[in-house]
């Protein structure tokens, strides 16, 4: 799941560009963009090499987004839901924060991770760096539950796309276990 605040958010393959952030050979670094404009989606493409295409025809121009429509980008496959809650925008108004030293950290650790699942996508060493990075994602959050500072919503959707990347590199499923234990630490409801 990918919240889109107010404003433009970025889709692609570079962890430092993009804030949606696919790992597909096929999603060019600065694929797509979807702006949100007071709850009224748009989908750009910009000028990808693969093609932004929405519900299996490829966009050119910016197009109107509506709940259910299916998003390819490369490989990847995004699915529009409109998710009614009281606590995403109290939870978005408060994004800014101030800029301790165990958030900021925090920030680029995650960062860190993002950057090695991107490397390790385009070098197709996924098997080699899966390990290192599943052990990051669990050292992130077991500072956060050490700390009693749970992730902000922006951090928690980041190491959640992490994670769930990661865990598709590998058909067997064989890291499905933790990846709903992820799942379950930064978002237990």
């Amino acid at each position: 799941m990918f919240p889109l605040p107010p404003g433009e958010c970025i889709i692609g393959r570079s962890p430092q560009h993009a804030l949606v952030v696919l790992s597909s050979e096929r999603v060019s670094r600065q694929h797509a963009m979807v702006r949100n404009a007071e709850g009224h989606l748009t989908l750009v493409d910009l000028k990808s090499r693969n093609g932004t295409f929405l519900n299996g025809k490829r966009i050119d121009k910016a197009t109107a987004l509506s709940q259910g429509d299916a998003i390819t980008i490369g490989d990847e496959k995004l699915e529009v839901i409109q998710r009614a809650s009281r606590q995403l925008q109290p939870t978005l108004d408060n994004a800014v924060e101030d800029e301790n030293v165990t958030t900021v950290t925090e920030r680029n650790a995650i960062g860190l991770v993002e950057e090695l699942v991107a490397r390790a996508a385009e070098t197709n060493e996924r098997a080699a760096a899966a390990p290192a990075i599943c052990d990051m994602i669990d050292a992130i959050l077991d500072n956060a539950d050490r700390l009693k500072k749970p992730l902000g919503l922006r951090e928690s959707v980041r190491i959640s796309a992490a994670a769930h990347v990661v865990a598709n590199w590998f058909d067997n499923r064989s890291l499905e276990t933790w990846l709903e234990g992820v799942r379950s630490r930064v978002d237990p409801r």
